[in-house]
């Protein structure tokens, strides 16, 4: 069972708001710069690698919103779910023989392991149909380990 990002969400405004913040922090930065007249090497050293740090963040964070509607957000097999976490970090895979509880906190599923760790899935990222199509099998997946509002 599959669940994809939400075609609801305006995604492409949220990777240009990113390619914004990127533009900002550049000029910023050269502005900054220029402006220093008497500054050491190491000074300059630091802004630019700031820069490039922020930079190569915004891009990620750009890219991971220009490539979401073409993920799957949420997959359920026979006996793991597994959540998707970005374009350079691997799918979240959960067994469900390691879950503990599943608590729905306003629009979020808080899945507890038996480790103590938690993931999290955000239910507005879905649409309604398949944010209740997810509770709903989760709950007869999990039974009484899930608690739902």
């Amino acid at each position: 069972m599959r669940f994809s990002f939400s075609k609801d969400i305006n995604w492409i405004k949220r990777a240009i708001l990113w390619l914004l913040y990127i533009s900002v922090v550049i000029v910023f930065n050269i502005i900054t710069m220029v402006n220093q007249s008497q500054a050491v090497i190491s000074y300059y050293l630091i802004v630019i690698s700031l820069t490039i740090l922020f930079t190569a963040f915004g891009v990620y964070k750009s890219l991971f919103y220009f490539k979401i509607q073409e993920k799957d957000y949420i997959t359920i097999d026979h006996d793991q779910l597994s959540i998707y976490k970005g374009n350079l970090l691997s799918r979240t895979t959960i067994p469900f023989q390691k879950v503990e509880r599943v608590v729905e906190i306003s629009s979020m599923l808080l899945i507890k392991l038996v480790n103590g760790k938690e993931q999290q899935i955000h239910t507005e990222w879905l649409t309604e149909k398949d944010s209740e199509t997810l509770k709903r099998e989760l709950k007869t997946r999990l039974g009484d380990k899930v608690i739902l509002k």
